[in-house]
């Protein structure tokens, strides 16, 4: 494998126009409605500005963007319709390209407890673009007895305002290494105090319990808190909260994953972590990296991810992020088997060049043909074709040698 400098290359695509509507988070959470027997049904979606097609209006950049939730009962029946559409404008053409801009649409529905299948829709109303998302969710009753509603998650942004926005994934990065939560308690009788318990678990093992009173001040109080992820190892986490009144209790839970440096040696390998860096690195770069003496890993490591800082001060900068939001993305769409996204011939063209403007692909005619995807990059003139050999086999990248050669010597 040829080592490639991705900086350069990134430098080509960014910031050139914002991609289609492609993807959008979302997440929903329960609480207790006023009317009687009945439960509210909250979700929320997310999309950020790269998803999203801007057109230029008057002096600045706008779009409209369109959100609808239908709710199917179990024999299939609409019951609830909602419906919420949002005006985006900026003066600053970036803006309209960030990534880290989250646009969050809430839709809320009142519906009895039961099963329901939930279908969510995000039109993106200049490129005409839809999105469309199912899912099964269980509404409970929260009504008689007592009962915890479901926890929603937060993450919380370092600023002087300490800003909280949801956070839809359940995933916990090291650059924003702190989870707030918040749930509402519904107790048959008025309390002045009750004892919450807090329990980290993995893999069916408690790792942390926390036990506190806590004095009630609401009829139907709502309870927040905090906790850091900063020492936690990567991984997937169930959070478990209880409260007893002494007499009673009631439990809810949720759970959450932590994400820490994909340069932190307590948790890989160096030899992984240069892997993972190969699209980062000329050969000569990777050669030095390579020889270096153990006692120095880390070092290395925090330096070259450092050099690519403006300021040549911030180890987590830009450039070092987005190499490594592309990997995750590379791992999520593009991993097969044993074999990680990124390591695939997708995942190296979606690494180096990011999204592609138009994907086409074609079924395979046979279980000896797996079809072919067509990559195309309008703004810088590329095409790119991959062969599935089989309906079982990764997609391999055709014009490979062209590709190296053309990353190789952009560095």
């Amino acid at each position: 494998m040829k080592y490639i400098c991705w900086t350069v290359i990134m430098a080509w695509t960014a910031g050139l126009y914002a991609q289609p509507l492609q993807h959008f988070e979302t997440d929903y959470f329960t609480v207790k409605a006023p009317f009687p027997g009945e439960t509210y049904l909250n979700y929320t979606l997310s999309l950020n500005n790269e998803n999203i097609t801007f057109e230029r209006k008057n002096s600045g950049f706008e779009a409209q963007i369109d959100a609808w939730m239908y709710v199917f009962d179990s024999l299939n029946v609409l019951c609830r319709e909602e419906h919420i559409d949002k005006t985006l404008d900026y003066k600053q053409f970036d803006k309209t390209i960030d990534s880290g801009i989250q646009n969050f649409f809430n839709l809320r529905a009142a519906l009895s407890p039961g099963h329901y299948t939930v279908k969510l829709v995000l039109e993106d109303k200049v490129s005409g673009k839809r999105k469309t998302h199912r899912q099964k969710v269980s509404v409970p009753n929260y009504h008689g007895g007592f009962h915890l509603s479901s926890i929603r998650l937060f993450h919380t942004r370092s600023t002087s305002k300490n800003t909280q926005y949801p956070n839809l994934d359940h995933i916990y990065y090291f650059t924003e290494p702190v989870m707030s939560l918040y749930y509402e308690a519904y107790l048959p009788t008025p309390r002045e105090r009750v004892e919450v318990t807090y329990s980290l678990i993995r893999d069916n093992r408690t790792i942390f319990s926390k036990k506190e009173w806590v004095d009630i001040n609401s009829e139907i109080p709502g309870f927040k808190t905090s906790f850091s992820t900063r020492s936690l190892p990567p991984g997937r986490y169930t959070l478990r909260v209880t409260q007893n009144t002494g007499s009673e209790s009631a439990q809810t839970e949720n759970y959450f994953e932590v994400v820490q440096s994909p340069i932190d040696l307590r948790y890989k390998t160096y030899s992984r972590a240069l892997s993972e860096m190969r699209f980062a690195l000329s050969r000569a770069e990777y050669d030095s990296l390579a020889h270096i003496p153990a006692n120095r890993w880390q070092q290395a490591l925090n330096d070259f991810w450092r050099a690519k800082d403006p300021a040549g001060t911030d180890i987590y900068n830009s450039v070092m992020l987005e190499y490594y939001r592309r990997i995750r993305n590379a791992n999520k769409w593009f991993g097969k088997g044993h074999k990680e996204g990124w390591q695939s011939d997708l995942g190296m063209v979606y690494i180096l060049l990011g999204k592609p403007d138009a994907v086409v692909k074609m079924a395979g005619a046979g279980p000896f043909d797996g079809g072919r995807q067509i990559w195309e990059y309008h703004k810088l003139g590329l095409t790119f074709v991959f062969i599935s050999q089989s309906t079982f086999a990764d997609y391999n990248l055709v014009n490979r040698q062209d590709f190296l050669f053309l990353a190789e010597n952009n560095y």
